[in-house]
């Protein structure tokens, strides 16, 4: 007769955060409280120091607005890699390109670990990339994923955008990178990964 509580924030940032502004004592406008979600990004731990904070300068029940909260909101954190690969996705290389720089800077991740990321989502893509699959559900089955289908969904919205042969041309430039960063080229690491994630923003406009 137990009850199971879920405390896993995952993709539920944005509720996550509305919920802790709505229990701090402090108004926040809408802008400020999307400000906070994409600053705070994975490192969630920061939000209830900005808004005790927020609290302490502005006091309880007044609206701060974006303006206001701006320099309290403190250095950007990591994102998660969807974060990344949905930007990607967009064809909007100025947001991957700032994605990436948080995954590298604030999110501490190694260049090797965020090629190893974009390398297993543009797989999933290759292998659903010109089939006859008609939903999430069958490329959940296809793709070995067990409960939620919404990952497989993902991929396979992406393999019908790309589809076969800019799928292959996402891996090829993988490869590539790969070897730039193993030392074939002599640009420094994140220069490498900046082109990378540019072409393969590319990829979804052409």
């Amino acid at each position: 007769s137990g009850e199971v509580i879920d405390t896993r924030v995952g993709r539920k940032t944005g509720t996550w955060i509305r919920d802790q502004v709505a229990q701090s004592g402090v108004l926040l406008d809408k802008a400020a409280i999307q400000a906070l979600k994409e600053n705070a990004g994975e490192d969630v731990a920061s939000v209830q120091g900005v808004l005790a904070t927020l609290k302490s300068v502005f006091g309880q029940d007044t609206l701060v607005t974006l303006e206001e909260a701006a320099p309290y909101l403190g250095a950007a954190g990591g994102v998660p890699p969807w974060e990344l690969t949905d930007a990607i996705a967009s064809g909007n290389a100025a947001e991957a390109l700032q994605k990436l720089k948080r995954l590298r800077q604030a999110g501490g991740r190694h260049e090797m670990q965020i090629l190893a990321i974009l390398h297993g989502h543009f797989s999933r893509i290759l292998r659903l990339a010109g089939l006859e699959i008609r939903n999430a559900e069958e490329a959940a089955h296809l793709l070995g994923d067990k409960g939620s289908s919404f990952r497989a969904g993902k991929s396979l919205q992406d393999a019908r955008k790309l589809g076969n042969s800019q799928s292959k041309k996402a891996i090829s430039l993988l490869s590539d990178a790969d070897l730039a960063l193993r030392g074939q080229s002599g640009l420094a690491g994140d220069i490498i990964l900046e082109v990378l994630v540019a072409r393969l923003s590319y990829l979804y406009l052409a």
